[in-house]
């Protein structure tokens, strides 16, 4: 007598919506390869980043461990960030429904 196999369908959550994987178009499938190339490059840089983060705050203790030896220089008073100022505006204004308000474009990031 012959065993016979029941195979489940592969299902893929999109928008909170499951679909069968093999209903998605060639298209739709090449989207989805593409997307997880790119999820597995974003996994890399977490660890890449991660790899920085320590490496930066080896060096952070090393520089701090000679800082008794340089010569202090005075505090400078602290001057709010103009740039800052003006974004937290633009937010405000365009959250609050400011209508035909548009910020300035200075180039900068």
């Amino acid at each position: 007598m012959a065993e016979s196999k029941i195979v489940e369908r592969q299902k893929i959550k999109i928008n909170k919506v499951n679909y069968f994987l093999d209903s998605l178009d060639e298209n739709s499938q090449k989207i989805l390869g593409d997307i997880r190339v790119v999820d597995e490059e974003m996994q890399k840089l977490q660890v890449s980043l991660g790899i920085s983060g320590v490496a930066k705050n080896y060096l952070l203790e090393k520089l701090t461990e000679n800082t008794e030896e340089f010569e202090k220089a005075p505090a400078d008073e602290v001057e709010p960030d103009d740039d800052k100022t003006e974004a937290t505006e633009d937010v405000r204004r365009l959250t609050e429904g400011d209508e035909g308000y548009v910020p300035e474009d200075d180039g900068s990031f």
